[in-house]
């Protein structure tokens, strides 16, 4: 294990954790700034935000589960009725334009991407579906039946799958006529298809489209106006600036239009009037 040289370290006191004082408010961080002191904006694009979010995205615990989830008045002709659980980020895709802003000969910018993906928020914030399909493929819709699916996990009478539960149910032949890969695919693609034609999501989708049509209007007058008072080089510099933001514009519209669709959390619940007793787990 390294140890810390502190006579060669560039902090003055490299034992003690470095530290920022954060605020969510912008005006708090400009009069704080004002003020001489510093204080960090929390949003997206902060160091410990982005280290944050990226730590959290590579772990991949709770983004799938299985959980077997008794319930005494619930009736079915099998040990238990599966059903899936689909939690859906929608968001505005910004590949197309960050590609096409690559495309020109211009000095990339380090934050190129992250800045797009703030333009785009700001016209489509991402939003969170989620969604109950059963084994027929069938969405489902009945209140009272999405009530008890979203009950809170009990510890004393519901169980989390592990491997040893797999190999168990395999073991006693349960839900052997079901062909899990085959079953997974249509799940995602009828999953995907609903969130498409979403009634919610189409709504967001033309508020975005209302959004950003308004605040392009403005852009391009504003370039307009630039170029006609500009001369020479300057002239050359916002023409072509113009042509970028048009044509970046375009393609930030058609990632609006069609927005990008992630899977954000899969689970499976095993509905059952059935504790699973002790006897269903084995120790290999």
């Amino acid at each position: 294990m390294k140890t810390i040289d502190e006579n060669k370290s560039k902090f003055s006191n490299p034992r003690k954790i470095k530290s920022h004082q954060y605020t969510s408010r912008r005006q708090t961080a400009l009069n704080e700034f004002k003020k001489g002191n510093s204080v960090r904006l929390l949003r997206i694009g902060d160091n410990f935000i982005d280290g944050l979010n990226t730590f959290f995205s590579n772990d991949d615990r709770g983004k799938s589960y299985a959980i077997w989830k008794y319930h005494s008045e619930h009736k079915f002709h099998e040990h238990a009725e599966l059903f899936f659980s689909i939690n859906y980020i929608i968001e505005g895709d910004i590949d197309y334009a960050f590609q096409n802003i690559r495309s020109f000969e211009i000095e990339e910018s380090s934050n190129l991407k992250l800045s797009l993906k703030r333009k785009m928020d700001s016209y489509f914030k991402p939003i969170y579906e989620k969604i109950w399909i059963d084994t027929n493929l069938e969405i489902i819709v009945d209140d009272s039946l999405l009530v008890l699916l979203n009950l809170p996990f009990k510890k004393n009478t519901d169980s989390n799958f592990t491997l040893v539960t797999w190999k168990t149910m395999e073991r006693l032949k349960f839900f052997q006529t079901l062909n899990w890969d085959n079953l997974i695919d249509n799940i995602k693609v009828k999953g995907k298809n609903y969130i498409c034609n979403s009634k919610y999501v189409l709504e967001n989708i033309k508020d975005a489209e209302k959004s950003f049509s308004t605040a392009t209007e403005l852009i391009n007058a504003q370039n307009k106006a630039r170029i006609q008072y500009s001369e020479g080089d300057r002239k050359d510099y916002e023409i072509k600036n113009s042509e970028i933001e048009k044509e970046t514009n375009l393609l930030i519209k058609e990632g609006i239009e069609k927005p990008k669709i992630s899977i954000d959390t899969f689970g499976v619940i095993f509905l059952s009037n059935q504790k699973l007793p002790s006897k269903y787990f084995y120790k290999e």
